[in-house]
């Protein structure tokens, strides 16, 4: 039985989430860059959010978080970027593109 106050799938038709770009994830995530200003003495941004609690908070593996950093991966499905931008406080569409799924593409978790 569902619940009569969820909303329909905004995403519906929706094959895949493209990652704007992983400069703009960064400004939402610790990196290793942070890391090293933060030992270099520069004050930490508080607003960042650790790769592994984006993770947890997520449901999402701390590898799938570093592979977004980095660029490795750039795409999920539309609940994995709407579960990461819910655990982050900010709007899907400031880091996640919809995009429709092609024959031949692969869609990531």
């Amino acid at each position: 039985m569902s619940s009569p106050f969820r909303t329909a799938n905004p995403w519906k038709g929706v094959g895949y989430m493209q990652l704007i770009s992983n400069e703009a994830f960064k400004t939402f995530v610790f990196t290793k860059e942070d890391k090293q200003a933060v030992l270099a003495g520069k004050p930490l941004d508080g607003k960042k959010m650790r790769q592994c609690k984006l993770a947890e908070r997520a449901g999402v593996s701390p590898a799938f978080i570093a592979h977004l950093v980095s660029g490795y991966r750039t795409t999920c499905k539309p609940e994995t970027a709407q579960a990461i931008a819910d655990a982050l406080g900010v709007n899907l569409l400031l880091i996640f593109s919809p995009k429709t799924s092609s024959s031949t593409g692969r869609i990531a978790s």
